[in-house]
């Protein structure tokens, strides 16, 4: 059976039951409502990544996803190709290893892991089932939503490589598009903390497939009011007014903050907005302005802030 997993909350994550009850025993943390917990405390939460308490997988933007973890299950095959792969994130394992949707942390019970099989009528006679191996539940049209599974897993502390995987050709399929391939190298300590939530780890995988590369050139700060180096990663209301145009097309801009070696360019992935010109497209190897659009007395102005080239 294939395991495909699917998130409510944007995010999924990976942990052993009775470390996390561990951590929560030595940091005396009586709260169930651990998401919003480890979201708020910043030093309990790198405290549990240090231990290897999970690994929370945040901000993504695919809603399911096919687990395949090394020495569990088959690799993916050439109808997938690898987007990004992320290495050296610690794990503890102790009586078996989860994955599921991180939704799960808004409430945790570790009850809720263990036993045989226990289904709980909702209502509208929908279910919700748990057991040591799995744990689903159904919609109001009957279909079953698995959102945790375990794998048993060697106690001891490990390494996790996770890559993530897009079908070939998945703007056009139908069928699961994301898949999650997992591997775990036993270690005898830690002797880093890496933290997924830093801008560095990217799980916008969707984003990727149809954004592209781009290098911004701005214009002098005196011309353009943008001061080097620039420090948002998201710059809202810029566009381009491709040449012969009137109407502008709205682009959505990420910058790589991180990565500006030069002055007055910055590195970032763009792809057009909601509104654009129609058999309009970003082209790779092309240069387009960018303004920002500014309302002003009634009518919208155009400030010229540089050029876009497209990688």
């Amino acid at each position: 059976m294939e395991k495909v997993i699917t998130t409510s909350e944007y995010g999924y994550s990976i942990f052993s039951v009775d470390s996390m009850c561990d951590f929560m025993s030595k940091e005396k943390i009586r709260s169930k409502k651990l998401l919003a917990l480890l979201q708020k405390d910043k030093k309990k939460y790198l405290k549990s990544l240090e231990d290897g308490s999970w690994l929370p997988i945040p901000a993504v933007d695919f809603g399911e996803v096919l687990i395949s973890v090394e020495g569990y299950d088959e690799p993916f095959s050439n109808e997938w190709e690898e987007v990004i792969t992320y290495d050296g994130f610690n794990i503890t394992v102790k009586n078996g290893l989860w994955i599921t949707d991180i939704g799960l942390f808004h409430n945790f019970d570790k009850n809720e892991f263990q036993g045989d099989g226990v289904e709980i009528p909702l209502d509208f006679g929908r279910k919700e089932y748990y057991s040591q191996k799995e744990k689903w539940y159904t919609t109001l049209d009957e279909k079953k939503i698995y959102n945790g599974f375990s794998y048993d897993v060697p106690d001891g502390k490990y390494l996790i490589k996770l890559s993530i995987y897009a079908r070939k050709g998945v703007l056009e399929s139908k069928e699961v598009n994301y898949g999650m391939r997992i591997g775990l190298k036993m270690v005898e300590e830690f002797l880093d903390c890496k933290n997924p939530r830093e801008e560095e780890y990217d799980f916008k995988i969707n984003w990727m497939l149809t954004s592209k590369k781009a290098t911004v050139h701005w214009l002098p700060t005196k011309e353009s009011g943008i001061k080097w180096p620039l420090k948002e990663r998201e710059y809202k209301g810029m566009i381009t007014t491709p040449s012969g145009e009137q109407k502008p097309a709205i682009l959505v801009i990420i910058f790589d903050v991180k990565n500006q070696s030069e002055e007055g360019k910055t590195p970032c992935r763009v792809k057009t907005g909601i509104r654009k010109l129609e058999n309009f497209s970003l082209e790779s190897g092309k240069e387009y302005p960018i303004f920002e659009e500014i309302y002003k007395r009634g009518k919208n102005i155009y400030k010229e802030l540089g050029t876009i080239m497209i990688e």
